[in-house]
């Protein structure tokens, strides 16, 4: 009897041992995964990834595969070829993603919430039972998620499938799509689930061996793979330009970029840097629900915490919301017509108070008068935000003058600016026509509004206006006279920062010259403002408006320079290649870590770790360290001890060959800081790899407690000469 195809073996296990729903997602076109155990097997091959390991007991052998081939470029099926070993007994687990590759659609994705329990230390989104329980509750919110448990029962597997499954020609554009679909889930959910998803897109098992049997000995009827909520419809349509996360899942980029920033990305990235990371409130969500029920959603981007829509739908809904009496603070005004508003054109970022700030897609974009433009030339405008003296004036036609007051062609227009700041101004109808003025009350709190005397006034219409010698009317009206309110970034964020640590200690300040930012003592910062047109006193108060809204300084290897949320990760450490999915090759890499690390092979043949994750040489055991280093730079690793009597052994080029994959600045000697008496160790802020040479550790036992220390504490003390000690993570290993 001929054995059966590996779909054939793959839809008779999953018939047999998995939730039925599930079972009925399969089919011979489905992108799948089958990971096989070890059992009483050997280990065939070198160490290998367990998507591609096989074991042998001298009688068949087995080993994991994927289907199709090359998913991540050119898929080729192999769904048809003559399954060779006994998948009953031998597989491990078997998942899908949801990518049909012979249709070359996407007709579901999928993502992974773990729990805390049955997860190494180590896994970074690794959740508590609450949290899970949070993610259960704002999915089935949603009204096309389905929610099941994991197969384990203990964390958490999402399910959105489409009501048309969505073209994609390969893995790399359906992960892409599912990345976006968790991004327009995070904007409905008013929840950040891509902070906490373990895989996205990626490959979701539909049956395991960790499967916990139910009442009746079975899988079938436990809780692993168990539905907690079927969604009631499936997701319509598709989400907007979800191609742009392609260069993400290729490892090309860390965060998605929009068409719309492509050319300008350093610009475009540290003005989202700049941004306060404010959550979502019921505001925002009010108006975010209103645009996806009136054709005016565009898309959310999560990356960037925010949204992406058309200026002439934000005018839609604002007179929707003051027709309807709902809170909407301020005006709004574009000088778009609306003619092609199934595309987009702006973006907007939350602030406090249900408030957004908004920005058109290109630098320098024409707009209505109450618009202007950030540091950075992006033209912007608030939305749903108390105006501002500033913005008012200029939505109504006021010019500033170079003495801070504003001139106005009616004195009616005056009047509705002050009205707009939340004052109440009766203009006598004699002098309404007059071009009028007006100007900020020192206390802040008021403003004058003026307008010319003519020699024939009837005084008695004026009441409350005072004669300012003869020339002018002056009335004095409770309006919020402040120029600018508590915008999101001030234009000066552009040339000067004032800048923390991690534990809001001062790091000093900086200042823009040319493209580079330099460290400046305090005084030159107020020379470098006053030689930009700036008075003293205005120095003064830009200065501590950024004292008010730091730059908090971070070291993060490996991210982007501005991770969000006005941090700011100046020296960090990268790598010199993008990251890829992919599997290699590098056997020149492999000789040389086998010959440095070669004393380890007999030790990893009775280690209980070493035995259980089917590690056997030294070589494999280094590139598992060096792997861990890159892929979790905050999590700790052992120590590693090169001793040799010769010289020219190999010891260093470890070290030397880590610069080939990161840049200089992550590869550091660290030998001044444990040999000296004091512990002077800038050098070590940031670095991912230290190394110290030629040191003889019998003599030196401080050296030795201050290895042990940075070797196992998950943080680090860095003091540099004339700068008070201070904490951060340690990266170091």
């Amino acid at each position: 009897m001929a054995n059966p195809t590996r779909a054939q073996a793959i839809k008779a296990l999953l018939d047999a041992k998995t939730q039925p729903d599930l079972a009925a997602l399969y089919h011979p076109g489905m992108e799948c995964q089958v990971n096989v155990a070890r059992d009483e097997g050997i280990r065939k091959d070198g160490y290998k990834d367990k998507r591609t390991q096989s074991y042998t007991d001298g009688v068949q052998t087995w080993y994991a595969f994927r289907i199709p081939k090359h998913s991540w470029s050119e898929p080729e099926d192999n769904s048809g070829l003559e399954m060779t070993w006994a998948i009953f007994e031998h597989a491990e687990g078997i998942g899908m993603t949801g990518w049909c590759f012979t249709e070359l659609r996407s007709r579901w994705v999928a993502f992974d919430f773990d729990a805390i329990v049955g997860h190494s230390e180590r896994h970074a989104k690794k959740m508590s039972d609450q949290e899970l329980e949070e993610v259960k509750a704002k999915a089935c919110a949603i009204p096309w998620v389905t929610v099941r448990r994991s197969a384990s029962g203990s964390g958490l597997h999402l399910y959105v499938h489409f009501a048309d499954p969505v073209p994609t020609k390969d893995h790399v554009e359906h992960a892409a799509l599912a990345r976006a679909v968790l991004s327009e889930m995070s904007a409905l959910a008013g929840f950040d689930f891509q902070s906490k998803v373990d895989t996205c897109g990626g490959n979701m098992w539909v049956w395991h061996r960790k499967m916990p049997r139910g009442a009746s000995g079975t899988q079938v009827d436990g809780i692993g793979l168990q539905l907690v909520r079927r969604a009631p419809q499936d997701y319509p349509g598709e989400p907007k330009e979800w191609r742009r996360h392609a260069k993400v899942v290729k490892g090309e980029r860390r965060k998605a970029l929009p068409a719309f920033a492509e050319g300008r990305e350093a610009t475009f990235e540290e003005t989202v840097g700049q941004q306060p990371r404010v959550p979502l409130d019921v505001e925002h969500k009010d108006h975010l629900e209103w645009a996806r029920l009136n054709g005016a959603w565009g898309w959310w981007e999560s990356d960037h915490h925010m949204w992406v829509t058309h200026t002439w739908h934000l005018r839609r809904l604002f007179e929707a919301f003051k027709a309807a009496g709902k809170p909407m603070r301020g005006n709004f005004q574009t000088i778009s017509p609306g003619t092609q508003t199934d595309e987009q054109n702006c973006f907007l970022f939350p602030m406090r108070n249900g408030a957004w700030s908004v920005r058109r897609y290109s630098p320098g974009t024409a707009e209505h008068p109450s618009w202007d433009q950030d540091g950075k030339g992006w033209t912007r405008c608030y939305f749903n935000r108390d105006p501002d003296l500033r913005s008012a004036a200029r939505g109504k036609g006021g010019v500033e003058t170079d003495k801070g007051s504003f001139q106005f062609p009616t004195l009616e227009d005056a009047e509705g600016t002050v009205r707009l700041l939340g004052g109440d101004l009766q203009v006598p109808a004699a002098v309404r026509p007059r071009p009028g003025r007006l100007m900020p009350h020192k206390d802040g709190r008021r403003v004058v509004v003026a307008v010319d005397q003519h020699p024939n006034d009837d005084a008695s219409a004026m009441k409350g206006w005072w004669s300012e010698k003869g020339k002018e009317w002056r009335i004095v009206v409770n309006a919020n006279a402040r120029l600018e309110q508590d915008n999101e970034v001030g234009s000066f964020d552009d040339q000067i920062r004032h800048c923390t640590n991690e534990t809001r200690v001062d790091a000093g300040w900086f200042v823009k010259v040319d493209d580079h930012w330099n460290a400046e003592p305090k005084s030159h910062v107020t020379l470098a403002l006053m030689a930009s047109g700036r008075k003293k006193l205005e120095a003064d108060l830009l200065m501590g408006a950024s004292v008010q809204k730091p730059w908090v300084i971070v070291n993060r290897p490996f991210e982007d320079e501005y991770p969000g949320d006005r941090t700011w990760n100046r020296s960090r450490v990268r790598l010199r290649f993008p990251r890829t999915d992919e599997v290699g090759e590098f056997p020149t890499w492999r000789r040389v870590l086998s010959h440095i690390f070669r004393e380890l092979d007999s030790a990893l043949l009775t280690n209980g770790w070493a035995q259980a994750n089917d590690v056997k040489t030294g070589g494999e055991w280094g590139e598992l360290w060096i792997a861990s280093m890159i892929q979790n730079p905050y999590a700790p690793t052992p120590y590693i001890f090169a001793w040799s009597d010769e010289q020219d052994t190999g010891k260093s080029t470890f070290h030397e060959m880590m610069t080939l994959i990161m840049t200089d600045d992550g590869v550091v000697e660290a030998n001044k800081a444990v040999e000296g008496k004091d512990v002077f160790n800038g050098q070590m802020e940031g670095a991912v790899l230290c190394y110290i040479e030629e040191l003889d550790l019998q003599k030196n036992k401080t050296a030795y407690e201050r290895i042990k220390n940075w070797v196992t504490s998950p943080r680090i003390s860095i003091r540099k000469l004339y700068v008070d000690a201070y904490q951060m993570p340690n990266t170091t290993h």
